[in-house]
């Protein structure tokens, strides 16, 4: 066999191998929880009144993103993802639908937590089972892995503003501890 028939013979090989692409989220396998503190202070006059109130801000931010798609393997036809993750022998699970052209799904509840919403991953390593249908029948199953790191305590440098109204110095914290934090670059 000919140096050139052996090449082709492996470049044939090659090609005709299926191509396992790898699967996970849109921003990558690795998040970074943040917990961020500071404090702001609001001085607010309004002709002869005066108030200065001071705020303790604090928050939690989850790098690069609290919502992501899930990108699937190329070549599947699907019309829907199922996600699931177990937590402490409990399983938590989230569907979304997913564009088979695109190879995306909609957005998934990473860290969100609230009364209706619950995230899909934790801190630590996270065994995500995925199971992608066509018309509500299995097409697709198979695993990946995302890490969620120990939370980083982050200290903003303290900050003041200065308002023209009284209302903006009265039970108006989130408003002003969003505006400090976005002011502070999430004191990154």
């Amino acid at each position: 066999m000919t140096n050139k028939s052996l090449l082709t013979t492996c470049l044939s090989i090659l090609i005709s191998q299926p191509v396992l692409a790898d699967v996970g989220f849109e921003h990558g396998n690795e998040f970074q929880p943040y917990s961020l503190t500071g404090y702001a202070t609001v001085e607010c006059r309004e002709g002869p009144q005066y108030i200065n109130h001071t705020y303790y801000c604090y928050d939690t931010m989850f790098d690069p993103v609290e919502m992501d798609r899930w990108v699937g393997p190329s070549g599947v036809d699907a019309d829907q993802v199922t996600l699931s993750v177990n937590w402490n022998q409990k399983e938590r699970k989230q569907t979304e639908k997913y564009d088979s052209k695109k190879g995306k799904s909609e957005r998934f509840n990473l860290f969100v937590a609230t009364l209706f919403q619950r995230p899909l991953i934790h801190a630590g390593v996270n065994q995500v089972h995925y199971t992608l249908d066509k018309d509500k029948k299995t097409v697709q199953e198979g695993d990946f892995e995302v890490t969620v790191k120990n939370v980083q305590y982050q200290k903003c440098r303290d900050r003041s503003y200065f308002e023209w109204s009284l209302q903006n110095c009265q039970n108006n914290d989130f408003a002003v501890c969003r505006k400090y934090f976005r002011d502070e670059n999430y004191c990154k």
